[in-house]
Parts: structure tokens; C-alpha cells; sequence
């Protein structure tokens, strides 16, 4: 009698062996696009002026400049701070830990 897979059952050693993985998991997932979000601090606006939104169109928030953003994945945990800055004449964020608190200078901006 052959059992499903069409391996005799009797005889293991012609079963297939568990073959290594042709890649780590880091490797086969890491160039897998991610979605990330950039918290800043509220703010507050009529519905009215929610409906008139359009590309373009500046919020202004209670968010200051010196403070840290907290970046978070697509499930709002928190990952890390972004501190705003330039570099190469682009807009850019420099990533800090959590725990950062303060603004630290950065390679991220560049020098006037």
C-alpha cells in the first residue's frame, strides 16, 4: 500500500529530508517594503475647514520644532524618534532611540 505523498510507509529512508532554507529569514523579508508613520502633535479644526483640505494646504500644530517626532509602525508602536533636518539639500529625519528626549546635533542638518 502506498500512503499519500506516494512514499511507501514502510521505508522512512526514502522519505525527503527537510532541505536547508535557500536564505535566512532577515534575508528573504528584508527588502520587503514596510509601512511607517511620523506622530507630531495634534491639532484642532472645524469640520467645515477639514472638507476644504486639499493637497498643499499647511496644518498648523501644537507640535514644536525642537521636539522629536515619534516614528511608529503600521500598528502605531512606537519604534524610534525622528529629529527634522536637511541633508544634500533634502529634507531628511535623523532616527534616535525612544528614550531621547532632547535635541542632539546631527549629521542630518546641514551647517548655514
Amino acid at each position: 500500500m502506498v500512503p499519500w505523498g506516494g512514499l511507501p510507509a514502510s521505508h522512512p529512508s526514502s522519505w525527503p529530508t527537510q532541505q536547508p532554507p535557500l536564505s535566512g529569514a532577515v534575508d528573504a523579508v528584508g527588502m520587503l517594503p514596510i509601512e511607517l508613520n511620523v506622530q507630531l502633535a495634534g491639532c484642532e479644526i472645524d469640520i467645515g475647514t477639514l472638507q476644504g483640505l486639499q493637497p498643499g494646504d499647511v496644518l498648523r500644530t501644537q507640535h514644536s520644532v525642537d521636539a522629536p517626532a515619534t516614528v511608529t509602525d503600521a500598528a502605531g508602536v512606537p519604534l524610534f524618534r525622528a529629529y527634522p533636518g536637511r541633508r544634500a539639500g533634502s529634507r531628511s529625519v535623523a532616527l534616535a532611540p525612544l528614550e531621547a528626549t532632547q535635541r542632539e546635533p546631527s549629521d542630518t542638518e546641514e551647517q548655514s
